[in-house]
């Protein structure tokens, strides 16, 4: 089995495990109050956060080290049928077998695969991104441009404490959803 398959197939199971884990509370949670109740709910709750931080560091793996993304990402990035099929390939075979498999060559795999990941990337950025108010997007579309508070602050006509103000609401924003923040820096 080849590493990035592993990894893939790792990181179903921590995402079935923790499946297995929310309903575990739910069902708990309606339990008459008790100590051991109290207990199960907090051990689980403890374990939930722990698992989510694996699966979380198992799925990047899968993702950045091995290139391979999973069926759900998949089907929801807008890609060709031919991206769309590589990708799908790209779960259990690396480039040269798919450059094989479907009679291409190997540059030519990689580049569609690289396109992939790409759209991958501004899929994740723009489902982030749905969470802040329109002035937030504003702000976090002109930090991604390398702009300064005080030039933010300049071409929105506010002040550079107004947009730490605001920049600060952001990360929070973004942290709370668990999404890894690409733009804010505090400088």
């Amino acid at each position: 089995m080849t590493k990035w398959n592993s990894w893939a197939k790792n990181h179903k199971e921590y995402k079935k495990s923790l499946g297995k884990l929310s309903n575990f509370i739910e069902v708990e949670k309606n339990e008459p109050k008790n100590n051991s109740r109290d207990v199960n709910l907090e051990i689980a709750r403890s374990m939930k956060s722990g698992l989510k931080e694996a699966e979380k560091a198992v799925k990047n793996k899968a993702i950045y080290e091995f290139n391979s993304l999973d069926e759900e990402e998949i089907k929801d990035l807008n890609l060709t049928d031919r991206q769309r099929e590589i990708a799908i390939l790209r779960q259990s075979l690396s480039y040269e077998e798919i450059a094989d498999k479907l009679k291409m060559k190997r540059g030519a795999v990689y580049d569609i695969y690289t396109q992939v990941l790409k759209k991958f990337d501004k899929y994740k950025n723009d489902k982030e991104v749905y969470l802040l108010s329109n002035q937030q997007k504003e702000i976090y579309k002109l930090c991604n441009q390398g702009k300064t508070k005080k030039e933010i602050a300049n071409s929105l006509n506010t002040t550079p404490s107004a947009i730490k103000t605001q920049l600060n609401r952001i990360k929070r924003k973004l942290m709370k959803e668990g999404n890894k923040i690409t733009c804010i820096r505090m400088g």
